[in-house]
Formats: C-alpha cells, structure tokens, sequence
C-alpha cells in the first residue's frame, strides 16, 4: 500500500535548503524541496528507502518504516566543495588567489612521533624550510619562508593561531588540535600584517565541534629512539700498538738510518698507553656515557567534540614527552584546549577559545662533542687502581689533571719495559670529564601559556558583516640552574641561577567585512 511522505530538509545551521533532490532508491520516483526545504513524496511500502542528494552535501539514505514524516540535517562534503584558504581577517577560494600560498590539511600531522608542530611540517610545503639546529628535545627549529628575507634582521616568520599572532605558536599548539596550515609566501598575500609579515606568515586554524552527537576521540603513541651509529673512535692501546708495529717497519727500512727515528710514539702518548692497559686497564666509551641505550617518546591525546545548531564545541587534553638522545634531556608538555561557538540568531554569531599549556625541559650542560673527543683511558670515577696512583679518593670523579706530574713505567706493546726520564702530563687539559660536568651543572626550563580570545559577528546587511575580536596571550618563563661545587672547575663554589620572564600581549581588533 502507498505511503505519502513529507518532512523538511535544512543544513547544519538550521537554514532550509532548496532544490535537494529526494528519490526513492532504485526507482524512478522522486522530487525536490521547495523554497522553505519541503517536500513531500508517495513512497511503495514501509521498505522504501529514501534518497537525499545535493552538490556540496554527504548524500543520506534512510528507510521509511512506520514515519510518515522525515526530516533531514545535511553536511557539507568538505572533499566536494571548493578550498578555500585563510587569509588576513578572512577566507578566499584558492582560485581567486593571485598571491603565493600553501595549504596543508591537519589530517596526518597527528600520527607523526614529533613533540611540536614544526617538525612535522618538515618536507610538506613547498618554499617553508625547517632545519634542526640541535638534536635536543623540546628545541625550536630554524624556519624560513623561501630563504633569508634580511641580513641583519630575524628571519624567522609570523605564527598567527585562530586570527592572534604570537611568537611562539608552532611550539604550544597540539598537532590533533590542528585543522588547517596556510603558508603565505609573499608581499602580496601577507601585506596585511604589515612589517611583521616580512618573513612569510604561518596560518593555523584550529578545529572546532560540528552539529552532532557527541564524539569522543583518543589518540596515542609510543615509541623508541636509538642511536644509529657511533663514530668509530680507536682507543690508545690500539693506537700506540699501531705506532710500534710501524716501528718494526721502520727498523727494517734500509732509508731510515737513524734509531731515534724507528719509533715514533711520544713519551706522553707511551705514559698514556701504562694508563690504559696496566694502571685503568679498561677503556671509557665516551660516546655511550653521553647518550642513552633507549629514549622514548609518548603522545596522549583526548577529544570531546559535537553540538547543535545553536551551540558547537571542541575540547581537547594533550599529554607528550620526550627523552632526547643524551642524558639529562627531556621535554614534557601538558596541554588543554576549549572552544565553543553559539548561533545566537541569524544575524548574531559569538565565540570563545582558550587554550592552556604548560612545559618542561631539561638540556644537557655538555654537548655531544665533549664527550667523544675526550681520552678513553680517563676513567669516569676512579677505581682502585687509579686512586692508588692519583692519591684520589676511590669513585671520586676522575680528571685527566689527577695524572699529571707522575713518573710512568710500564711494559710496552713489543714487551719492551720503559721508564720515563722525568715526571710527565699526559694530558695537559683543565677541562672537567664531560660526565661530571653533565651531572654537576643542570638546567632546566619551566614555561607556563595561555592564549585566550573571544569573538562577536554581526550581520548588518547581506555581504556585510561587523566582527569584533578581543583576545589575551600570557607567557610566564622560569629558567633555573645549578652547578655543584667543583663540577667544571676544582674549588669552584656551589651556584645557583633563576631567571624569570612574565609576557603579556593583548589584542583587540574590529572589522567590516
């Protein structure tokens, strides 16, 4: 028996939408909306189903049963209708752009095991170059927008989140928070912030709720970091073997005439050789005290978002910590971000967004290369052995100084006995063995942010609209530092630094546009 359905059909902001095109699956019946988004049509049984289409809209299908009314909220189909870019105060199709800018979607930056954004974004835009300058955890990158704009100026470019530029954005904003990132590269595009935008401006529009049900979203990730490969580096027992088997080379060379000549190896270097085979008996692996066997790095990431017509909310929690490859480096962030926009009527829209964070980092005192280009027959703490010959305490921090002006005697690799002639230094540097240093001078950083900002737009005519947005950035910076007694230089007192910065940056802006 014949069903007569009827029911309205409108977008996600209530508005009724015209011409949608309603069909009965697999048949040829069907009709469209009218002015105000009706429609009404006979269907065959209570197993019809009904077939919703419109450009730019999700198509919807849904079966009759028992209702004899259906009405219908469309979406937009985000992948049909045309991009369209950020730009200054507002939005353009990418088509009628004549300035150069780059657009990349956030769908993906989420998955990448990086703690900031801007290293995501490394290789994904054309023009934006993002270089590590460091391998440490929780360090900015240098970036640049098609290459060095000044000489004698910064070069790095203008970070504007959600319409408030601010000078550290790529570094607080959470990559699964991310909505969208416009790249403007040129005068053109980025003449509306003036001198600040010499560099290139970097656009990051963040995501907000959509008209339904409630949607939950948790997202992780751990994984490990490793060391790809060490410097071979040869230790003084090889190396002073290599110089007396060059010896015997050189004693059988009929050119060279002069013994002094044979055998190459200074007396240093032979006292040096005592230390690592018969005084230390072993070899430091520097390069192994500086960095870890496994760093780890951990995102967690969880999501509220939905709402109505009237209401939509997003709300996002963000935990993320990373172990750098050396000792005594990490960054751990914490991170909250709430935005809600409210259709106040037709004509009236209003919204708010604040977003909290909070960061720690540790960098190490000492880098890398301190560690490998130090000495390996310089144990880390003194061992028995060496504490007899130095007349240091035994696990005391052992410095290259403590066997300076001592009389070596020992048997050299070709089994021959030496005895030096005078008291010797075999390594005359002042430096502190790296790994005292590293455990003596630690520096870390605590960084407490909130962007908060609030909006209000007004309809006043078609194609004209006010819009008044009013926001505040604060930035608390605490840096401290201690340095144990005696960690870089022997008698050196115990110090302490703290240092602490308080930014505040307000903004209000009013439009017409």
């Amino acid at each position: 028996q014949s069903i007569v359905v009827k029911g309205m059909v409108i977008d996600e902001l209530g508005d009724p939408l015209t011409g949608v095109a309603v069909s009965v699956k697999g048949t040829t019946t069907g009709t469209i909306t009218d002015i105000d988004g009706n429609y009404t049509l006979p269907v065959p049984d209570q197993k019809a189903i009904l077939q919703f289409s419109f450009v730019g809209f999700i198509t919807q299908t849904i079966t009759v049963g028992e209702r004899t009314e259906i009405n219908i909220t469309m979406l937009e189909d985000v992948q049909k209708l045309e991009e369209v870019v950020v730009v200054g105060y507002g939005v353009q199709k990418k088509s009628h752009l004549t300035g150069s800018i780059s657009k990349i979607k956030g769908d993906g930056l989420a998955d990448m095991p990086v703690t900031r954004v801007d290293q995501a974004l490394q290789g994904k835009i054309a023009g934006l170059s993002i270089q590590n300058t460091t391998s440490e955890s929780g360090v900015a990158p240098q970036i640049r927008v098609r290459g060095m704009g000044s000489l004698s100026t910064g070069g790095e470019p203008l970070v504007v989140v959600d319409g408030y530029p601010v000078a550290d954005g790529l570094s607080f904003v959470e990559a699964a928070d991310i909505e969208s990132i416009e790249v403007l590269k040129d005068a053109a595009s980025s003449a509306i912030y003036g001198s600040r935008g010499s560099n290139g401006v970097i656009m990051i529009t963040t995501k907000n709720g959509n008209v339904a049900k409630p949607k939950y979203t948790f997202n992780m990730y751990h994984g490990v970091k490793q060391a790809y490969k060490l410097h071979p580096i040869l230790d003084y027992s090889d190396y002073v073997g290599l110089l007396y088997k060059e010896a015997a080379l050189r004693e059988q060379d009929p050119s060279i005439t002069d013994p002094k000549k044979w055998n190459l190896a200074t007396d240093t270097e032979r006292a040096e050789y005592i230390i690592n085979t018969q005084i230390f008996g072993n070899n430091t692996d520097w390069q192994k005290e500086a960095i870890r066997d496994n760093a780890y790095v951990s995102n967690y990431q969880l999501s509220v978002s939905g709402g109505t017509k009237e209401i939509r909310y997003y709300v996002s929690g963000n935990y993320n910590t990373d172990q750098g490859m050396m000792y005594h480096n990490y960054y751990d962030k914490f991170s909250v971000r709430a935005k809600m926009d409210a259709q106040l009527s037709k004509k009236a829209k209003v919204g708010v967004n604040l977003n909290p964070t909070y960061s720690k980092r540790e960098r190490p005192s000492n880098n890398y290369t301190n560690f490998y280009r130090f000495r390996s027959w310089l144990p880390i703490r003194h061992t028995e052995e060496t504490a007899a010959f130095t007349g240091q305490p035994v696990g005391s921090w052992a410095q290259a100084r403590h066997f300076s002006g001592k009389l070596y005697s020992g048997t050299m690799p070709d089994g021959s006995d030496w005895t030096a002639s005078k008291v010797l230094d075999p390594w005359t540097t002042q430096d502190n063995n790296p790994k005292s240093v590293m455990e003596g001078d630690t520096r870390k950083t605590h960084q407490y942010r909130l962007m908060a900002n609030a909006y209000f737009t007004y309809q006043l005519a078609k194609g004209l609209e006010f819009k008044t947005s009013n926001g505040i950035y604060i930035n608390r910076t605490k840096e401290e530092a201690y340095l144990a007694s005696g960690a870089k230089k022997d008698g050196e007192p115990n110090q302490g630094t703290y240092k602490s910065s308080f930014v505040t940056d307000i903004l209000s802006e009013n439009t017409l546009n």
